[in-house]
């Protein structure tokens, strides 16, 4: 040992006897649900967001749409053939 730190004393009579388990943290165990962080939120913040949100959702729909199928478009249409000359 080169005596650097506390050393805890070994007692061989603990080895036959087993101790009891540690609490163990879980991560996020005790983090709110997401409705009570939701309604923990202002008034005015949670109406941005719902804002923020729809407009996503309309831009996202609106680009993701197919293009309409309008009126049939006029193609240029070849002219008589000229006559050499």
């Amino acid at each position: 040992m080169t005596g650097i730190g506390p050393v805890e004393p070994h007692e061989p009579a603990a080895d036959s006897h087993p101790r009891a388990p540690h609490p163990t943290d879980i991560v996020g165990a005790d983090s709110p649900r997401p409705y009570d962080r939701w309604t923990a939120l202002p008034p005015r913040r949670r109406r941005l967001l719902l804002a923020g949100l729809v407009t996503a959702a309309t831009v996202a729909g609106t680009l993701l749409l197919p293009a309409p199928n309008g009126p049939p478009r006029r193609h240029p249409t070849p002219g008589p053939p000229r006559s050499p000359t």
